[in-house]
């Protein structure tokens, strides 16, 4: 599941690099693209590869953007998979990192978060990410999440689907998973620079 937001120079490249990891796996899998109300062409390109692989790719057009985490929510709500992972598209956590939360989540876990490591970020960046993790952290009654910013996770679909009848605000995705999620475990994944886009 990706929320898609203005990423019209990175979007096929994430299709490339998606579709080519799912295939290597060997199992039935859709991807979810979410167009955030983008004002570039990024609705031209989800509708571009959507032709190309009619059964493994949904198209969720949003007329107006929502904001990353009700877009994500609104990929949950047409999800039919036992598993349910979201991702940005925008690579900089790689999609090849895809069959190591997948093998995670099938030793019993309800959901597999991730966290940054050797971020390729800004001091300042870097800096505002650690305070927003410990401030979310203790605001949200002290869930021990090492980086609530990196979307690259996994849950079940019982999950995700507990998170849409929840339609509330505000909307976090990952404070509302842990309300549902008995048993958890985050696990490092890499981290690259955006190479297009902001």
């Amino acid at each position: 599941m990706v929320p898609v937001y203005n990423e019209e120079k990175i979007l096929r490249q994430f299709f490339d690099r998606t579709f080519a990891v799912l295939h290597k796996m060997n199992i039935d899998y859709e991807i979810i693209a979410v167009n955030d109300g983008s004002v570039d062409s990024s609705e031209s390109v989800i509708r571009e590869y959507a032709s190309k692989y009619p059964y493994n790719l949904k198209g969720v057009l949003l007329k107006y953007n929502v904001g990353q985490h009700k877009a994500i929510v609104a990929g949950f709500s047409v999800a039919e998979g036992k598993y349910v992972m979201t991702i940005d598209a925008d690579l900089q956590n790689p999609p090849e990192e895809i069959p190591r939360l997948f093998a995670a989540i099938e030793e019993g876990y309800d959901g597999i978060g991730t966290y940054r490591k050797d971020r390729d970020d800004s001091f300042l960046r870097l800096l505002a990410s650690k305070i927003v993790n410990v401030a979310v952290s203790l605001f949200y009654g002290g869930f021990h999440i090492q980086d609530f910013g990196c979307m690259l996770r996994i849950f079940t679909k019982n999950v995700t689907d507990d998170i849409c009848l929840l339609h509330g605000e505000p909307c976090f995705i990952p404070v509302e998973a842990m309300a549902f999620i008995r048993k958890y475990r985050e696990i490092p994944s890499s981290h690259s620079e955006r190479v297009a886009g902001k």
